[in-house]
């Protein structure tokens, strides 16, 4: 019985202090919806950039792909609570238009609410999703003094994909230890598989349909020739003497997938 008082006194209490309870006016309920909408704007402009400066660091220098996902997972859940935003908006503006009649901040907050900004942030968002999916890594070990070596990675025609090696390796015992750019002062060697590359430097080729050419890394970079995997090898045809390995990480990415990115303008120009 006493919990059963105490129960109901509290039920009393609640409902003796919710009576002195002043309900949000349709103004303070659009100044609040206004805040919502600007804050979920401002948090997807600040994604938006953070996003953009994180994938040119990646093209110019070293791919950080984890960081790279961590500021689209970001972008992408700042685009959903300004879409949500805008809904708020506009559907309250529409409920409410009687009342906010003649309202100079609803008159401003309706040119600010176009779809076409909603749109526009729902394609970029996808075709950002898109591109970062379509990235892929894979680390693995070439020796000097072997063939041609599989790095496991599939690509096709439109891939892309840059290196980040460490070690060192010699083409013999009378050279001294070079990375993947090679010998550049050994341009002319008769012994380079690859004559538009130095002597002991990186090359690779997509093994696939057909006979794959070699080709010559441009600044650790590189582009498919065609769809099979990639194939690493120093650029040397006599490899017997050969000592010592590049330890790769390869990250290849869909470059149409970039080039569709690239197209999509948010300026609303």
């Amino acid at each position: 019985m006493r919990v059963r008082v105490t129960t109901i006194a509290a039920i009393c209490f609640m409902a003796f202090f919710s009576s002195f309870a002043v309900a949000e006016t349709t103004e303070q309920q659009f100044l609040r919806t206004i805040h919502e909408f600007h804050m979920a704007r401002s948090d997807v402009t600040l994604a938006t950039a953070s996003f953009g400066l994180m994938l040119n660091k990646s093209l110019d220098k070293d791919f950080e792909v984890a960081a790279l996902r961590d500021s689209m997972n970001r972008l992408n859940v700042a685009a959903d609570g300004y879409s949500k935003a805008s809904a708020a908006l506009s559907g309250f503006i529409a409920k409410n238009a009687g009342k906010l009649k003649g309202n100079a901040v609803a008159e401003w907050a309706q040119k600010e609410l176009t779809p076409s900004d909603t749109e526009k942030l729902t394609k970029f968002s996808t075709a950002v999703t898109e591109f970062v999916s379509s990235i892929r890594e894979v680390e693995f070990t070439v020796f000097a003094n072997e063939d041609w070596a599989n790095s496991s990675l599939s690509v096709s025609e439109t891939d892309y994909f840059s290196i980040k090696q460490d070690g060192q390796w010699t083409v013999s015992s009378g050279y001294p230890a070079t990375n993947h750019q090679g010998y550049l002062c050994e341009g002319k060697s008769p012994y380079r598989v690859l004559a538009d590359a130095p002597l002991g430097a990186l090359i690779y080729r997509v093994r696939g349909a057909g006979s794959p050419n070699p080709m010559a890394l441009n600044d650790g970079k590189g582009a498919s020739t065609g769809k099979g995997r990639l194939e690493f090898m120093i650029n040397d045809s006599d490899r017997r003497n050969n000592q010592g390995q590049l330890n790769l990480k390869i990250v290849a990415f869909d470059g149409e997938k970039l080039k569709a990115l690239g197209k999509l303008d948010l300026s609303g120009n």
